[in-house]
């Protein structure tokens, strides 16, 4: 069919018939020709200024062209049609697998944008719970520092209060001196101790005591004493030795 089409065009070109068709050989221009009236000399003269048509050009005016080399060019041609329709299809099968590969990397994009969107949500879900967790533990520590200062007033040793201001010294009071006569009684009595441990002149002491005048008696009630008897006291034989209790009032 290839061949076929190709020798029709190459006879297209070559201006001859696709079919011989048997046709009668041109009459003469003489016998065609009628005899037409004589003209005006006005339309002679148009015929003679209107230019004459050019003929048409006839098969043998056309250059001779080789069929064989026309099929080579022409089978040349539609090989690298073939070809290039070849490319056009791989170029195509390429472009769709592109196509293929974009869109599977379209919806894997989607899918992460979809997780990382769940991501985010839940990020500001955990951040909003933080923030609630710090103001909670932010009104604990007030509470505990609060609590502490309460707690450390309560421990705090009592303040030291400042001692009193010391109390005047007061002179001591003077010791009541004794009399002169309770001097001499206990003198008296001293000696009359003594004699008694030694036993001896007794008697005299007792006459003279006897003789001595006796002894104003002092007021006592002055002094808050009693006063004692005028005589003195005999010392008697078992009683020659005094204890410490009858001793004790001289100190």
């Amino acid at each position: 069919m290839t061949r076929k089409r190709l020798g029709d065009l190459l006879r297209e070109e070559a201006g001859e018939p696709l079919t011989p068709v048997s046709s009668p050989p041109p009459a003469p221009a003489s016998r065609s020709r009628r005899r037409k009236p004589a003209a005006s000399p006005a339309a002679q003269q148009n015929e003679i200024a209107a230019p004459a048509p050019a003929p048409a050009p006839s098969a043998h005016d056309l250059p001779v062209v080789d069929p064989a080399t026309t099929i080579a060019q022409l089978e040349t041609a539609l090989a690298q049609s073939h070809r290039h329709e070849q490319e056009l299809i791989s170029q195509q099968q390429d472009l769709q697998q592109q196509l293929a590969a974009c869109q599977a990397r379209a919806q894997s994009l989607q899918s992460d944008l979809t997780e990382m969107r769940s991501q985010l949500q839940e990020q500001q879900t955990l951040v909003t719970q933080l923030q609630t967790e710090h103001h909670q533990i932010q009104a604990l520590q007030s509470q505990l520092e609060e609590a502490r200062q309460v707690i450390l007033q309560l421990s705090a040793p009592p303040a030291i209060e400042s001692p009193p201001p010391p109390k005047p010294l007061r002179a001591p009071e003077p010791t009541p001196q004794r009399p002169p006569i309770a001097v001499a009684l206990m003198t008296a009595r001293q000696e009359a101790i003594q004699a008694a441990t030694r036993g001896t002149h007794t008697e005299e002491l007792n006459a003279e005591a006897s003789k001595t005048s006796p002894a104003k008696p002092y007021r006592f009630e002055r002094l808050g004493w009693t006063p004692l008897s005028n005589h003195l006291i005999q010392p008697k034989p078992y009683e020659a030795k005094l204890s410490d209790a009858d001793l004790g009032w001289v100190d």
